[in-house]
């Protein structure tokens, strides 16, 4: 899967299963979703009255009872399909015949693969975004850090802010984001990793703080946070429940993870969603 190559960027997959032929009902839908289509970074929809399709096919400037499939669009992070579908950074078809059908867009067999692959390298080039003033109150995070991460080494794009009390400068602890969706930062590592002066606890700082990063996760197409701790770190716990994190599972820490290699052995996973 060529997404597959990029899912340490944020990357979201929504595949929308549209009945164009007498076969495409939901139950065979159903079944590549499951059987061929299966993925983590994917979402699955069914379209059985073609609405997106006639949507897309008309913001592409198609007529208005034309649909539009077979056909591959990409958009920037953090676009909204409000009462009409945004307008697609890049996309292409393998379709003829249609007004919205664009020749200039049409790829077919390898060139259609080879030119997803292009246009995946070229929009997943990661880039860090302005976060802006960050203040809560008497909390404020300040960027000190635009870590690049190294993909050979599994380690994904990050951003590092001290936590400070606003306008004194004292630091009071720190908290990451984590940009991308690597089997280690979703099982293990977690999104969003914190932590707090012990003379400093008991004001929700940590819990304001993972508020205060939301929208910037989102501004990267995060849809999912993942934050973990360990199962016997109550203030961690009830910091996840305070930002309305649910507990997924405790899972066993392999042997050549960092976190093993300090001592730990489990981690409790939270996910919220955005």
């Amino acid at each position: 899967m060529i997404a597959e190559d990029h899912r340490d960027t944020g990357i979201c997959v929504s595949i929308v299963w549209i009945h164009m032929l007498e076969e495409d009902t939901e139950m065979a839908a159903d079944r590549s979703a499951r059987e061929i289509f299966h993925h983590p970074l994917v979402r699955h929809f069914y379209d059985p009255h073609k609405r997106a399709g006639q949507a897309i096919a008309q913001s592409l400037g198609g007529q208005e009872d034309e649909v539009a499939w077979d056909i591959y669009l990409f958009y920037d992070a953090g676009s909204a399909w409000d009462e009409t579908p945004p307008t697609p950074t890049a996309w292409m078809h393998q379709c003829t015949g249609c007004h919205w059908a664009d020749p200039a867009h049409h790829q077919y067999g390898d060139d259609l693969v080879q030119e997803l692959r292009k246009t995946m390298l070229k929009l997943t080039d990661f880039k860090f975004h302005d976060p802006g003033r960050l203040v809560d109150g008497d909390l404020e995070l300040v960027l000190v850090e635009k870590d690049p991460g190294d993909p050979a080494a599994g380690h994904v794009p990050a951003y590092r802010f001290s936590m400070r009390m606003a306008g004194q400068g004292e630091e009071i602890g720190g908290i990451t984001l984590r940009v991308g969706n690597t089997h280690h930062v979703v099982t293990y590592a977690g999104h969003i990793g914190y932590g707090v002066h012990a003379e400093h606890r008991g004001h929700r700082y940590a819990a304001r703080a993972c508020r205060l990063l939301l929208p910037l996760a989102r501004s990267h197409g995060l849809h999912t946070l993942w934050i973990t701790c360990k199962p016997d770190n109550a203030a961690s716990r009830r910091t996840c429940e305070i930002i309305g994190a649910e507990l997924v599972e405790i899972v066993d820490l392999p042997e050549d993870t960092d976190m093993y290699q300090r001592g730990e052995r489990q981690k409790c996973r939270y996910r919220l969603d955005l």
